[in-house]
């Protein structure tokens, strides 16, 4: 399609492709989209496949599985839940859940927010009021080898963080919980809970040289 997609509700089985926006009240998709301007979904958005939107997105709520890869904005006005690789350059919603990986360098704002980041993740800021950030705990063999999922974010404000498996800059919260393999560089707040192999402060870290062996 060479324009753009105004409608009331929008189903897509297969491939499509808008040169234009999409405007419509609820979009369900099984199989790929690839818009070239904004997408404004007035309720539900739920789809299966591989969207690629070259604009803004807005929707009341998305469920989403599959890769996700927007170079605009995502606000949405309630739930937000992704399963699958997902990259964009921030995100507003009510409530985000997140599972797989995330690539988001500007700020992910939301009231309740819950990442269970299984692939490597970079993430930006995150502010809301609950905060859970799961990365995948490296094996024994990783760890040696300084291999596996990595998880990097720069800066976390809520009431209470809680963070596993994950590296983080800055936490700004009343209340942190530090799980297994958790780093934070700087904490304000109180640490209510922390593994053992949980570490607060300045780290220095690298992969090992080429051909190096433990």
């Amino acid at each position: 399609m060479l324009g753009d997609l105004d409608v009331g509700m929008t189903t897509v089985d297969g491939d499509l492709s808008v040169g234009g926006a999409i405007r419509c009240d609820t979009l369900e998709i099984r199989g790929r989209l690839e818009v070239a301007g904004p997408i404004e979904v007035r309720g539900a958005w739920s789809d299966v496949g591989e969207v690629r939107a070259a604009g803004a997105v807005r929707a009341g709520e998305i469920a989403h599985r599959g890769s996700f890869h927007g170079r605009g904005a995502v606000a949405v006005e309630r739930r937000a839940r992704f399963e699958g690789d997902v990259s964009v350059p921030s995100l507003r919603a009510g409530s985000v859940r997140l599972g797989g990986s995330l690539q988001l360098p500007g700020t992910l704002e939301a009231f309740v927010v819950q990442l269970d980041l299984r692939g490597s993740s970079a993430i930006g800021s995150i502010q809301g009021e609950r905060v859970e950030v799961t990365g995948r705990v490296p094996n024994p063999v990783e760890e040696i080898l300084l291999k596996g999922v990595e998880v990097h974010l720069e800066r976390i404000e809520a009431n209470e963080v809680e963070i596993t498996g994950a590296r983080v800059g800055f936490v700004h919260a009343e209340r942190v919980l530090l799980g297994r393999g958790a780093h934070v560089t700087t904490v304000e707040g109180t640490i209510v809970r922390q593994h053992r192999t949980a570490r607060v402060g300045p780290e220095s870290w690298s992969p090992p040289p080429f051909g190096l062996r433990r």
